[in-house]
């Protein structure tokens, strides 16, 4: 992907936020404040292709861990094996779990980044309370209907 197609991308979510000047830093990262306390980072690799989308989802897991949310979260880890779309994880050497979003750069375009970020916000925002215990309701992905079950895949 060319310097400019990258700065593009990004300048349109920024456009589509209200902010005018967004950048890549040095190191293909862009960190940007959701709210009063969510942290997005967005992280270009060129070797791989993709943006990733990231964000803390907890700080902490509930004690004792409900078994349902458990099976959902290792459902959750999964996620990009079975389809397209967000994923949770355990970042083990600051005890946070993540939602991240692997995205293939290779037919993005700007809404299509615009509409990535959106439904990844939702995600995290939804599984902050679910984890939390303020929702019960299981997290069901558009595309789950379409992807195939794991079993299939190994």
């Amino acid at each position: 992907m060319t310097d400019d197609k990258l700065a593009d991308l990004l300048g349109a979510l920024g456009e589509s936020m209200g902010i005018d000047a967004l950048r890549w830093d040095d190191q293909a990262q862009c960190q940007l404040l959701i709210g009063e306390d969510l942290s997005l980072l967005l992280r270009y690799s060129s070797h791989e292709e993709r943006i990733t989308l990231a964000a803390v989802v907890a700080d902490t897991l509930p004690d004792p861990l409900d078994h349902a949310l458990t099976v959902e979260l290792l459902e959750h880890a999964l996620s990009p094996m079975a389809r397209s779309g967000p994923a949770i994880g355990l970042d083990r050497d600051n005890d946070l779990l993540l939602a991240y979003w692997l995205v293939s750069v290779a037919h993005l375009d700007a809404t299509g980044l615009v509409q990535h970020v959106q439904d990844f916000l939702a995600y995290v925002f939804f599984m902050r309370e679910r984890i939390a215990g303020e929702n019960r309701t299981p997290f069901v992905s558009a595309d789950t209907a379409t992807s195939m079950p794991l079993g299939h895949m190994v």
